[in-house]
This record gives structure tokens, C-alpha cells and sequence, in this order.
């Protein structure tokens, strides 16, 4: 049963699923944000951008002239990558090692600071604050309604997220179909 689990997605959090993520986010304004981030951090030259996904933000950095090196632990993700840059690490922020200098911005953007465990947390915050000169982040506010169960179509292909929270972490089974089936599960840390 262990070889299904790891073809439909079970074990890594992304395997699989990044055929469809850019499917499924084509209508996110990257340009938009990239611009936000800009007007907010205007002294940046140089940003670390923690789980650059398939690269859609970092292609409109790159555009905005930033030196951006990215940390993304998902195989799966970074073979559908579009930025330029070559400054790409195929690892987690707990085992990135940064340069003897610091960056002017540190991102965690999408909610990827959620998925760092609990145990983590302290010592990934404080590894960011000594790698970055500035600090911006999105995370999933636990606050917030949460949609227990959701149906998404796009170009064909369907998506259903259903989640549940049980104490201080929320479970996410996503289901694709269309470019094949993936079943994927998620943690996010609150």
C-alpha cells in the first residue's frame, strides 16, 4: 500500500500535484504582487524567496530587476519553474544554507510558513532574521472562515479540497483529475 500512497501524492505534500498548480492559479496577479512588494520594500535589490512554487512570482521580480535566489523543497514544483534565475535550491529553509551576507528581503509568501512544524518554527524565524535585512510573509490566518469543502474547475480539469481543523493543525486532502488522478494531503501548522 506504500507505493500507491507515494503515486497518488501522500508523501510529499507536492509530488505529483504541480501539473495542475499553475492550471489552477492561472488567475492570480503576480505582476500585481510583485508590484505591491516593490512599493512596500524599496530599498530591495536582492530577495530569498521561500517555496517559490513553480516560479510565477519570481518571473516578475526577475521583470522588476531583483536578484532573487529561491529555496523550494518540491522536486515536482521546480520542474515546471519559470523564473531565470540560477540561484535555485531544492531544499527546505531548516536545511538551506545562506550566504555569509544577508538579503535585503526575506519572502514567505502563499502561506508557506504553515507548513513549517511547530518544532521548527522558532529556529526557522530566527534563521530568517539573520539571513534578511527585511522580513514579508502571508500566512493562513486561523481566524478566518475556513471552507471545509470546495469544488474548483479550470481548462478541463476539476479540484476538490476538503479540510478539517484538529487542534492547532489543519488537514487538506486535494483531489485532481483531468491530467491524470493525484490525491494529495497537506498539513498546515497554526
Amino acid at each position: 500500500m506504500k507505493g500507491w500512497g507515494v503515486f497518488m501524492g501522500f508523501e510529499n505534500k507536492h509530488q505529483n500535484e504541480a501539473r495542475y498548480y499553475d492550471l489552477f492559479h492561472q488567475n492570480k496577479d503576480y505582476e500585481k504582487e510583485a508590484l505591491e512588494i516593490a512599493k512596500k520594500f524599496p530599498q530591495a535589490k536582492t530577495i530569498l524567496e521561500i517555496g517559490c512554487g513553480t516560479g510565477n512570482l519570481t518571473k516578475e521580480l526577475e521583470r522588476l530587476c531583483y536578484k532573487v535566489t529561491c529555496i523550494e523543497p518540491s522536486l515536482e514544483m521546480l520542474k515546471y519553474f519559470k523564473g531565470a534565475t540560477k540561484e535555485v535550491f531544492n531544499r527546505t529553509i531548516q536545511e538551506y544554507v545562506p550566504p555569509p551576507w544577508k538579503f535585503d528581503l526575506v519572502l514567505a509568501m502563499y502561506d508557506v510558513l504553515n507548513y513549517i512544524p511547530k518544532d521548527d518554527l522558532d529556529m526557522v524565524m530566527k534563521k530568517i532574521s539573520s539571513i534578511g535585512k527585511e522580513f514579508h510573509c502571508e500566512t493562513w490566518n486561523p481566524m478566518q472562515s475556513f471552507h471545509y469543502l470546495t469544488y474548483k474547475t479550470a481548462n478541463g480539469c476539476h479540484r476538490i479540497r476538503l479540510g478539517f481543523r484538529f487542534l492547532d493543525t489543519v488537514h487538506l486532502w486535494f483531489i485532481f483529475w483531468g491530467k491524470g488522478l493525484v490525491i494529495s494531503k497537506h498539513k498546515l501548522y497554526l
